[in-house]
């Protein structure tokens, strides 16, 4: 299989690191502020669900997505660029920890808020059986449940139909993400500056 030239696979890892990176660093102060109303409790609340699903995707993208864009940049002599991807992809596993904070019914009941507040209605949510992503050994796995049995998980967890119920969860791991945050902020950057720090093998920006 011939390999891409080096400004798709740039771009290929410009993308993921920017599209990992930014929910993260945009929906994190706004989860993790001190809420000084109603409202404000409410946006985060409300915000929770969509961030624990961005730290999730980021944990994925490391061996789903980064890994084989370094492993396709050096075999076409982009050493450099696989480095930056190696690098990237070791910051991506920073992320597990935060998850491994919730036992697994809490990510279900999490996953499953996550789809509501940002889908509504999703197809599918009727079938007897769901997909579902946890984490397990140490990886995100996809775990296949009966309804009943996430049915009776939400019950549990989540009695009242109030998402501040889900306020202690985001406490317990306020400082925990304030720490990954600082070892991943320096990616937070407009891709057009990742791109062209990437194209010219710069390491540079990836280094407090």
């Amino acid at each position: 299989m011939a390999t891409r030239e080096k400004k798709l696979i740039v771009r290929a890892l410009a993308e993921v690191i920017y599209g990992t990176t930014m929910p993260i660093t945009t929906w994190g102060p706004l989860v993790f502020s001190n809420p000084k109303s109603d409202l404000a409790m409410h946006a985060r609340v409300a915000t929770f669900p969509i961030l624990f699903g961005c730290i999730r995707d980021m944990v994925e993208a490391g061996p789903k997505r980064v890994l084989p864009i370094a492993k396709e940049a050096r075999k076409a002599g982009f050493n450099t660029l696989g480095m930056n991807a190696d690098i990237f992809s070791e910051r991506c596993n920073l992320a597990l920890p935060i998850l491994e904070m919730f036992n697994e019914e809490e990510q279900i009941l999490l996953a499953l808020l996550r789809d509501r507040l940002v889908h509504g209605y999703l197809s599918g949510t009727s079938n007897q059986h769901r997909t579902v992503k946890v984490t397990r050994d140490h990886k995100v796995v996809k775990a296949q449940f009966d309804r009943d049995t996430l049915d009776q998980i939400v019950k549990s967890y989540f009695s009242n139909n109030d998402l501040v119920e889900i306020n202690p969860m985001i406490n317990r791991i306020s400082t925990t993400f304030a720490d990954y945050v600082s070892k991943i902020e320096e990616y937070n950057v407009p891709i057009h500056d990742l791109t062209q720090a990437l194209m010219e093998d710069c390491i540079v920006i990836f280094e407090k």
